[in-house]
C-alpha cells in the first residue's frame, strides 16, 4: 500500500467540522450534533472538564474493519480548546456563536448542560460498522463509545424511563424509545440497534477489535494529538450503487483504501489535514492533487477561509475524468463547443494556463476572491480580450460585460440583479473576485505556507 500525501489545505478561521451522513434515527440526530457543535462552543470561560483520552478504551467497541471511525476530544483544558476560544474571541459576534450553540449543546443534553459538564474530558468516538456505504440509505448501523468522567456512569446517563432489554457479557442493555444503551467499566456505548450495542459488547470483550496503534497507524503522517481524527475505509464508504460503480472507472477513485482525517487548531486558525492511501502504483497525473509534505501557499487574511491548492489544472483535469462516467458527458465535445462559442482553445487556452499555484479567500459575508499563477501571462490577456465580448453575447442579456480602460483594470460581469464579479490578469497571476478593491488588494498579498 503506496501512501499518497495530499496537500493539506489551511482555514484561516475557526471552520465547524462538516456532520457525516449518519443520519440513523432519532439517537444520532441527538448525538452527532452535540459532538460536532462541541468543537467550536466547549471552550467558554468556566465550563471545566477533566483531562485525558480514553481513545483505546472507546476503540475497543469499534470494529477493525468499520468504514469510519471518528474521534472528537473533550479535554477543555487542552491547547485546541483554548486556542479555539480566543480565536472565537476575535470576532465581535463572538460571545453570541458561542451562547447560541451552548443553548444547542444544552438542548441534545435533555436540557440539562450542568448534568453533562462533569462528564467531559475523554475522547468520543463513534464509527460506521458495516461497509455499506453512505448512498445505502439512512439506517447506517453505528456505535458510540465515550469513557465518562466522574463515576457512577450508569445511574448518570441512563435515563430512568430506559428498559433493561438483555444482558451481553455481564453487562445490561436498555432501550429508551430507538436507542439502546450500556454501561462497560465507565464506558458509555450507544448505538440504533440493540445487535450493535450488543455486539459493542462482545468486541471489547475479545480480542477482534479496533487498537489505538491501529487507529495511529491509520493516521499516518497526520497529528496524532488533533482535536478532531478520523479514519476508514474510502471504498467501503463508497458502498456498490452502480452510479459508483462508474464513478470507479478514474483509476485514482478505483484506487483508494484507506484514509485519515485531522482537524487542528493552531493559533492563527484551524488547520485540516488528510491523508489518502492508494493501492498499487498510480502515475502522478491520476492524481487529483499535486502531492507533497507541505501545505500549498495560503494567502492570509484576518477574518477569512483561507485556502490553498498546487497546479488546480490537474485538479480540473481530475473533475472532469470523474464526472463524465457517471453523467454520461461527453467532454471533448462539451469543451469544443464552449470553445467555439468564445473562439479560444479551453484546453490550451484556460486550464492549461493554470500549473503553478492557486488560492481563495472567503470571507464570513460570502465575498471571496481567487489568484492563480499562470504560465503565459500575456496569452492569458490575450484570452480574456478575446472571449469575454463573446461571453456577453453568449448570455443573451443575462450578463452585462465591461471592457477595462485602455486595456488595463479588470473585467466586470454583472447581471442585472446587480451581482458581479471581476477579474483579470495583474503580474503573473489572473485574480478574480466580488469587487474591484478586494481584486487589487488580493493580487498583491504574498501567498505562504
Amino acid at each position: 500500500m503506496d501512501p499518497d500525501r495530499v496537500a493539506t489545505p489551511e482555514w484561516g478561521v475557526p471552520a465547524t467540522v462538516a456532520k457525516p451522513r449518519l443520519r440513523c434515527a432519532s439517537l444520532l440526530r441527538r448525538a452527532l450534533p452535540l459532538l460536532l457543535a462541541l468543537t467550536v462552543a466547549l471552550p467558554v470561560s468556566g465550563w471545566g472538564g477533566d483531562s485525558g483520552s480514553g481513545l483505546g478504551d472507546a476503540l475497543d467497541y469499534m470494529p477493525k474493519d468499520a468504514a469510519l471511525v471518528f474521534a472528537l476530544g473533550t479535554d477543555l483544558e487542552g491547547d485546541h480548546y483554548k486556542q479555539l476560544d480566543e480565536l472565537v474571541g476575535k470576532f465581535p459576534f463572538g460571545g453570541q456563536v458561542k451562547q447560541t450553540i451552548k443553548d444547542r449543546i444544552t438542548e441534545s443534553a435533555g436540557g440539562d448542560w450542568d448534568r453533562i459538564k462533569p462528564l467531559l474530558g475523554h475522547d468520543i468516538v463513534a464509527a460506521l460498522t458495516t461497509n455499506t456505504g453512505l448512498a445505502a440509505g439512512e439506517n447506517q448501523p453505528f456505535v458510540i463509545a465515550w469513557q465518562v468522567n466522574g463515576g457512577r456512569v450508569k445511574d448518570r446517563v441512563i435515563p430512568p424511563t430506559a428498559v433493561k432489554v438483555s444482558t451481553v457479557e455481564g453487562t445490561d442493555v436498555f432501550q429508551d424509545g430507538d436507542t439502546y444503551t450500556a454501561v462497560r467499566d465507565d464506558t458509555l456505548i450507544i448505538a440504533g440497534e440493540r445487535e450493535e450495542t450488543e455486539a459493542a459488547l462482545k468486541r471489547a470483550a475479545g480480542d477482534d477489535h479496533m487498537t489505538g496503534d491501529e487507529f495511529d497507524a491509520a493516521l499516518g503522517d497526520l497529528d496524532k494529538d488533533a482535536l478532531v481524527r478520523s479514519v476508514g475505509d474510502f471504498q467501503g464508504l463508497l458502498g456498490n450503487s452502480p452510479r459508483l460503480a462508474l464513478a470507479r472507472r478514474v483509476r485514482w477513485i478505483g484506487a483508494l483504501g484507506t484514509f485519515g482525517q485531522t482537524l487542528s487548531v493552531q493559533p492563527d486558525g484551524v488547520e485540516l489535514g488528510f491523508e489518502l492511501k492508494t493501492e498499487g502504483d498510480l502515475p502522478a497525473m491520476d492524481l487529483p492533487f499535486a502531492t507533497g509534505p507541505e501545505s500549498a501557499p495560503v494567502v492570509r487574511r484576518a477574518g477569512e477561509v483561507g485556502i490553498g491548492l498546487r497546479k488546480p489544472m490537474r485538479f480540473l483535469t481530475f473533475i472532469e475524468a470523474f464526472t463524465n462516467p457517471i453523467n454520461g458527458l461527453g467532454s471533448e465535445t462539451q469543451k469544443a463547443k464552449l470553445g467555439k462559442e468564445l473562439g479560444i482553445d479551453v484546453d490550451r487556452d484556460v486550464i492549461g494556463q493554470l500549473t503553478g499555484n492557486s488560492s481563495i479567500s472567503i470571507g464570513l459575508d460570502g465575498d471571496f476572491a481567487v489568484r492563480a499563477d499562470l504560465r503565459d501571462p500575456a496569452a492569458a490577456r490575450a484570452t480574456l480580450a478575446k472571449s469575454v465580448p463573446r461571453l456577453v453575447r453568449f448570455a443573451k442579456g443575462e450578463l452585462l460585460g465591461a471592457t477595462p480602460r485602455n486595456g488595463k483594470g479588470f473585467y466586470t460581469l454583472a447581471q442585472p440583479s446587480g451581482q458581479k464579479i471581476v477579474f483579470g490578469v495583474v503580474g503573473k497571476t489572473f485574480v478574480l473576485a466580488t469587487d474591484a478593491a478586494r481584486a487589487a488588494q488580493f493580487a498583491g498579498q504574498s501567498p505562504s505556507v
